[in-house]
């Protein structure tokens, strides 16, 4: 377990207050219920006010606190790892370290489980500039106080504190709040100070210096970027790194030793004045770099401000990343690598940030090469569970636009339908979006053949309690765990259900990939008739296809990186089986610019001739473009209809090498 899965532990085990009463003068401390008070080991005083609770303890003279393994190391002066044995012995636990000390550990990962994280509140300009003046004087004052200065160090800000300190006014609220009671809510708080570009304050963040929540008290009404007075020189570099909060910001400053261009964006992202700032900036061609977490909060920050940027302004906007030694993306924020690699080396990852975007070459990213390909590796790969198309496709589907097209029942919704049930079936998440059949016709198609009854009992709502414990049903339940069905299209099937959009496709593609981690297939049954964005309804039908088939590579395959598949409707007349490659692949002219948008396309129709009875259909699969693999060509199946199974029964033609 790690650091902070150990000390979680500990302090489910061992009520801290018995191990502090071991050290302290018992005689001369106040017990209640929920804590006991010393007089304080870190400071002369007559009256206590150093409180323990049972997983950690808090001066209310002083401002010294900490848990267990501080009071070890600060009071009885062990050493890290005696402190760690200590705490192993007493428990009975195992620390097994996978990060020093001093890691910082991502907060709030899991849903529904995470701590407010920041509140708003109302201040006369008056107000703001007060305590701002009151708390930076006091952190002056009371810097060389352990509480204080080993905040900052445990943060990763090791020297130079009064620099940083003097430079952007931060101030803290232990000692005047007490005095003050207009400010309590400040107690216990970093003041960190937001300046226009005339260095008048504007506002201000308090950033809970122990575990109070929310972790941010943020001053509602005017706001800024943080560190806007770093224009001067991104007008000098014709950069400038935009970093996710204050934070790390500081963290950037800090390192580079304020040689590098960069502000911090407020959580509530951009308002006129950050817009008219960028603005000025992109007049003056300089480049946005973004620096956002690399989560779905940092994709959201990083796409309002690239679509500022380049869509409003024109101008050049980049999502860089923290590459580590190990030549990776770093998976923490910025001053989570400032607490881990340090000051240099920090230093070292922000003066290459540049280079990633490098608009005179490539160097950096063949030197990187290793890194990008590493991160290829990962995405994921869908089987159709059919062996011949898999090796076709060199595995299955992968990030990428797939079309499956073919003339009303030529069998296009039973392959997706065969792909869908095998991913979900491998612990697969798969969204599929029906803009024609219902979710109870599409359940109806994939349950009937696993269970062995009639699509048509099931449609009509005539399952019986023995249908359910059929065979198969337990599969049924398995494949319901990772697929998705959602009717797309709102008044064509039902009334009460919403468009679904590639917009809205593709919010729903990110949710799916925060929560399983991993980016989901999505499946269009199917294009021509799915629904467009108002400003385009009135364009004709391939120039709708073109947008929404555009706008599945881009915002669906490559922004989230889904393997996207979608059906697609041909003329009678406009295929014939004897044309070439070439002129098969025309029949889709009618429905945009799907052969060149397309990874691989699919051609589905019956030969007739080879059909023998009504239940077994014979269905040719010309696979006439396929830019991930290697292979073109023709294979032949035969789709048994209660089963939905795909027998493949050969193949002919000349397989080119693609």
């Amino acid at each position: 377990m790690n650091l902070n899965e150990f000390m979680k532990k500990v302090k489910e085990n061992l009520d801290l207050r018995e191990l502090i009463n071991e050290d302290l003068n018992t005689s001369k401390s106040i017990k209640s219920t929920q804590y006991t008070q010393y007089l304080c080991p870190f400071h002369d005083e007559t009256n206590p006010s150093f409180t323990v609770y049972s997983d950690h303890y808090y001066c209310y003279g002083c401002g010294e606190h900490g848990d267990h393994l501080d009071w070890l190391t600060k009071y009885r002066k062990l050493s890290f790892e005696q402190a760690i044995r200590y705490l192993e012995r007493v428990t009975g636990l195992n620390y097994e370290p996978n990060g020093g000390y001093n890691k910082i550990i991502k907060h709030n990962k899991v849903k529904n489980e995470a701590p407010k994280k920041q509140e708003n509140f109302e201040l006369s300009p008056e107000e703001i500039k007060e305590i701002v003046n009151k708390a930076h004087e006091e952190l002056r004052n009371h810097i060389d106080k352990g509480f204080y200065r080993e905040y900052f160090i445990k943060r990763g800000f090791n020297e130079n504190l009064e620099e940083l300190i003097e430079e952007f006014k931060l101030g803290a609220c232990i000692y005047f709040t007490r005095e003050n009671q207009r400010f309590s809510k400040f107690h216990d708080r970093l003041i960190i100070p937001f300046f226009d570009e005339n260095g008048e304050i504007i506002c201000f963040t308090a950033r809970s210096l122990s575990n109070k929540q929310p972790k941010y008290l943020n001053t509602k009404g005017r706001k800024s970027f943080f560190n806007v007075q770093s224009k001067n020189v991104a007008l000098d570099k014709g950069y400038i790194l935009i970093t996710e909060g204050a934070f790390d910001c500081l963290s950037v400053w800090y390192a580079t030793d304020g040689t590098f261009p960069v502000i911090g964006i407020p959580g509530n992202g951009l308002n006129d004045d950050m817009k008219q700032f960028l603005g000025e900036l992109i007049d003056y061609q300089v480049e946005i770099l973004v620096l956002s977490d690399p989560d779905e909060g940092g994709e959201e920050i990083f796409n309002a401000i690239r679509n500022f940027v380049v869509n409003e302004k024109k101008g050049r906007c980049t999502r860089v990343y923290l590459i580590t030694n190990e030549n990776k993306p770093f998976d923490g924020d910025v001053n989570e690598a400032l607490i881990e690699y340090g000051k240099d080396t920090l230093k070292e990852m922000i003066e290459n940030l540049p280079e990633q975007n490098n608009p005179v070459g490539d160097l950096w990213y063949i030197e990187h090469l290793p890194m990008i390909l590493e991160q290829r590796k990962k995405k994921p790969v869908y089987p159709t569970g059919l062996e011949e198309i898999d090796d076709m496709l060199e595995g299955g589907f992968r990030e990428g636009l797939y079309i499956i097209g073919g003339i009303t029942g030529a069998g296009k919704t039973s392959l997706a339908l065969q792909i869908a049930k095998h991913s979900a079936l491998n612990k697969r998440p798969v969204l599929y979006f029906t803009y024609e059949l219902s979710k109870l016709e599409i359940w109806a198609r994939v349950i009937a053949p696993i269970i062995g009854v009639n699509y048509f009992k099931i449609k009509d709502g005539k399952l019986t309690e023995e249908d359910y414990k059929r065979n198969g049903w337990d599969q049924v339940i398995e494949i319901a765990k990772y697929l998705k069905i959602s009717e797309g299209d709102t008044g064509l099937i039902n009334a009460m259900t919403k468009a679904y959009t590639v917009e809205e496709i593709e919010k729903l593609s990110k949710e799916v990939k925060e929560r399983t981690g991993i980016a989901p297939l999505v499946i269009v049954d199917y294009l021509q008739i799915m629904p467009i964005n108002e400003e385009f309804k009135k364009k004709d039908l391939r120039e709708k296809i073109d947008i929404i088939i555009t706008g599945l590579q881009a915002r669906i395959s490559r922004n989230v990186g889904s393997p996207v598949i979608a059906l697609s409707s041909i003329s009678r007349s406009s295929y014939s089986p004897q044309d070439d490659f070439v002129k098969r692949l025309g029949a889709f002219k009618e429905s945009g610019n799907i052969e060149y948008t397309a990874f691989a396309v699919f051609l589905l129709y019956h030969d007739k001739e080879a059909e023998q009875n009504s239940e077994i259909s014979n269905i040719v699969v010309d696979i006439l473009k396929n830019r991930e693999g290697r292979k073109l060509g023709q294979l032949k199946y035969q789709l048994v209809k209660k089963t939905n199974q795909w027998i493949f029964t050969g193949s002919e033609g000349d397989w080119n090498e693609g």
